[in-house]
């Protein structure tokens, strides 16, 4: 009899198993449908709207403009435009026998894929030395993708290759990092490639109403561990980026913009030689607070001036009541 009881145990557990893995592989309910709360892409030219946030794609693939239309208190939507960067995302490839940087001709981008809730698309950049061929996509929330490939098309010696985000003064006002936990933007980041960081290979920066996350990977690029395995499976460093330790990521004050950079110093290509420069880029706040939990959760946010003329009244001094003048 229990012998029985057991086999009938491991034959329904079989039999679940099994239809779990059918379950897994069924093509039933996919749909390229948005959910109810967001409306699909809506894309004019090289311009990409939805929910509160809009992508201008240059011709070279990368981003011409990011930009979100979120209240300052992150709340609602508005018409005013909060422009991430002051010039497109782009790299400076410099080449040692001029010490200037390689131009590169752009041959336009083409659409391979237009969805309500996905676009792809692909670019290639051509010089003498170099060709650039970049696939970019995008997803309804705010997810960026780009994989860069770098080919040489004759031997060239490289003094850097150096990859740009020139963020907004007024985003730039918040950033985490690696070595910076959180919190007001100091004057200046910087870090190096450490595979004991398993989270070492990005940051984010941005204000309430805007920001963005970036992340850099290559080709092998695999998912590190967290919590507990975190120490059994470190983060695969990117060669291309990383360039035997030679490269690093810094933040601070340039110009007009707030800049991000990094670069992975000299280095030598034959021809032939392939190099992997991907990026990601998500786009923050996803959207805007609910309103049954931003009703329970939260204070009204007023403006400024008010918050200023208020003169702290509510401030909890030593010795006083809460809700009395100092």
């Amino acid at each position: 009899m229990l012998l029985h009881s057991r086999l009938f145990r491991l034959l329904t557990i079989a039999a679940v198993t099994t239809t779990s893995l059918c379950q897994l592989h069924t093509a039933q309910a996919q749909t390229t449908d948005t959910a109810a709360l967001f409306a699909p892409f809506q894309q004019t030219g090289n311009t990409i709207s939805w929910y509160g946030k809009q992508v201008l794609v240059n011709k070279t693939g990368f981003p011409e403009q990011i930009r979100t239309f979120f209240t300052p208190d992150g709340n609602s939507i508005d018409t005013a435009a909060n422009n991430f960067i002051i010039e497109p995302v782009h790299f400076h490839i410099v080449n040692n026998a001029t010490h200037k940087d390689i131009a590169f001709t752009s041959q336009g981008v083409t659409y391979t894929q237009q969805q309500p809730h996905y676009i792809q698309w692909q670019a290639t950049n051509i010089s003498p030395f170099l060709q650039m061929e970049v696939n970019g996509s995008l997803e309804l929330d705010g997810y960026l993708f780009f994989v860069v490939k770098l080919t040489a098309l004759q031997n060239v010696n490289l003094d850097d290759i150096r990859y740009h985000l020139p963020f907004n003064f007024n985003v730039a006002k918040y950033v985490m990092a690696p070595g910076q936990k959180g919190g007001a933007r100091p004057d200046s980041v910087k870090w190096t490639w450490n595979a004991k960081t398993p989270q070492n290979n990005g940051a984010w920066i941005g204000n309430v109403n805007g920001g963005l996350q970036y992340a850099l990977y290559d080709e092998k690029y695999t998912r590190p561990a967290t919590g507990k395995s975190a120490t059994q499976k470190k983060l695969n460093i990117p060669a291309s980026w990383s360039n035997e330790g030679k490269g690093s990521t810094w933040l601070a004050l340039k110009g007009k913009s707030i800049l991000s950079e990094t670069y992975n110093g000299p280095r030598n290509l034959k021809q032939g030689d392939v190099l992997y420069y991907n990026f990601a880029l998500l786009i923050t706040p996803y959207h805007t607070p609910e309103k049954q939990q931003q009703s329970r959760l939260y204070q009204p946010y007023n403006k400024p001036d008010i918050i200023k003329a208020a003169s702290g009244k509510y401030l909890e001094y030593p010795g006083r009541s809460l809700y009395q003048q100092p």
